[in-house]
């Protein structure tokens, strides 16, 4: 397995990038830099050679008057416009904290729209607990957060955002620690985790605090969860129990799990389904860190190898390019001096690229 490591780009060449125009269909990755107080937005073609990191960078986009800085972002479909949750999530105090290289981690808590062209942020959002986990429509039109609080303020809701109207739509509470959430490809059902609940909640977008299901149980310490392909299955990350569970959600209100397959590599955190008939998934681990495909055989999750990667834990989540060759996965810690690893999926060949100086990026999305 080849492996490469770029050391870091000066400040007068990421200045130089800073107000480069992003080509209109030009494919883009989006990093959450967090601890950094930065988006930064990459070529994906560009990202995926050997060349200089500097000239795969087309924006750093400022936000460091939001503390502690981005800890997730995602795209809405046209992949202009990007929502940025602002929070210290779990990594405040304890052995969480270790996993990102100890940093003093600020309280804050905001919901950003950001129109990625443009640079700037358009819409400063305050929910009622900090942020963590985000998803979009498939229309673009809203964005749903699961609000997980910080280390002195435990969070139990879920927001709804209108991202053209730059305002909070409404709040309701779902339990304890909600920490991430997936809507299914059709636009129908939500899924989100609750931390202290030991599993799921599923809802109807269409009315989301009259559809709320019971907890359906998991396994300990639920994280990242994926529909796959549509309304009728999810998959869900169980980070302490190094497993993930496999759902039947035909009807949202009497989930259950049908097949529990546990990994022998790192801990499992995020799940990103791929588009295509065979269904795979990105599922990235950390302590050690590395990535595990798993691919969907009817009712049965398989787990391939995994491929080591060059970064430190704790890598949150997975994205791939448009042509799903290549998959693109955040290291946060500063111990490592890999901060993105770029794992081509048809050869288990690692690139890594480092660029900022604080612990960062915590999450990566995609457009396409």
């Amino acid at each position: 397995m080849r492996r490469t490591v770029l050391t870091a780009v000066s400040l007068a060449l990421l200045a130089a990038c800073a107000d480069r125009p992003i080509g209109p269909r030009e494919p883009i990755v989006v990093t959450a830099d967090w601890l950094n107080r930065s988006l930064t937005v990459f070529s994906q073609q560009r990202l995926t050679t050997d060349g200089p990191v500097a000239d795969a960078i087309l924006a750093r986009i400022d936000l460091s008057a939001w503390p502690p800085g981005p800890l997730e972002v995602e795209l809405t479909p046209d992949g202009r416009t990007a929502i940025v949750a602002i929070g210290p999530g779990f990594y405040q105090s304890g052995s969480t904290n270790l996993l990102v290289g100890s940093p003093d981690v600020p309280s804050g808590s905001a919901i950003l729209v950001v129109d990625l062209p443009a640079h700037r942020v358009v819409a400063d959002l305050r929910p009622r607990h900090a942020p963590m986990g985000i998803a979009v429509t498939p229309d673009g039109r809203r964005a749903y957060t699961a609000n997980y609080g910080g280390s002195g303020a435990a969070g139990d809701s879920v927001s709804v955002i209108d991202i053209t109207g730059g305002r909070i739509l409404a709040e309701f509470s779902v339990g304890g620690r909600p920490e991430q959430i997936a809507i299914d490809p059709t636009g129908e059902v939500a899924i989100v985790n609750l931390v202290d609940a030991g599993g799921v909640r599923l809802f109807r977008l269409d009315d989301p605090p009259g559809t709320l299901s019971e907890v359906v149980g998991t396994g300990d310490d639920p994280s990242g969860m994926a529909f796959l392909g549509g309304p009728t299955r999810a998959i869900v990350a169980n980070s302490l129990s190094t497993d993930f569970a496999l759902l039947d959600t035909s009807d949202p209100g009497a989930a259950f799990v049908l097949q529990t397959v546990r990994i022998s590599s790192g801990v499992p955190y995020g799940v990103t389904t791929l588009d295509g008939p065979d269904r795979k998934i990105l599922a990235p681990t950390g302590v050690p860190a590395t990535l595990v495909v798993l691919a969907q055989d009817g009712d049965t999750i398989v787990p391939s190898a995994p491929v080591r990667l060059t970064g430190q834990p704790f890598p949150m989540n997975a994205v791939a390019d448009e042509h799903q060759r290549f998959a693109f996965i955040p290291h946060m810690s500063t111990r490592g001096a890999v901060q993105l690893s770029v794992v081509d999926l048809s050869t288990g060949a690692v690139r890594g690229v480092r660029w900022l100086k604080a612990s960062g990026p915590a999450y990566v999305a995609a457009w396409p």
